[in-house]
């Protein structure tokens, strides 16, 4: 099978309208084996989809905020993020939007870090109709 061949089969396999994604892919120089190769076309897909999700949230008009926050392996505080909103058929759905470091668990990083989950995701603050979090004790300032 050609480069150019297994690429396009990557295009049709992925269904997504996704123009950077399929201009990568259509690279002659594209190795597809390698870890970077693989984790750039993850990181795509993972972008592609988080843009429809913002996408439908935009659609629905209002939605939940849902944070919560640990600490991993290497005793970094990481932030999960999801957005709670009724579909178009009026389905409620509930989906991550993904982890975020923070350098700690105050209400001035929390507040930021959900400033700039808004702005990467182009939702306005007055969309928000509830916020939900989970720190218990360890919630500061």
């Amino acid at each position: 099978m050609t480069m150019e061949i297994s690429n396009n089969c990557y295009i049709y396999k992925a269904q997504i309208n996704h123009a950077q994604l399929k201009l990568w892919l259509k690279r002659k120089s594209a190795i597809m084996i390698s870890p970077q190769v693989h984790n750039k076309i993850l990181q795509l897909f993972a972008n592609a989809i988080v843009r429809s999700i913002a996408d439908e949230v935009l659609k629905a008009g209002h939605f939940s905020l849902i944070m919560d926050s640990t600490q991993d392996a290497s005793r970094k505080e990481q932030l999960s993020v999801c957005l709670r909103y009724v579909d178009s058929e009026f389905v409620p759905r509930k989906q991550f939007i993904g982890l975020n470091e923070t350098p700690n668990t105050k209400g001035s990083n929390i507040a930021e870090c959900i400033n700039d989950v808004l702005i990467r995701l182009n939702l306005q603050l007055p969309m928000v109709t509830a916020k939900t979090k989970n720190f218990g004790l360890k919630a500061k300032g």
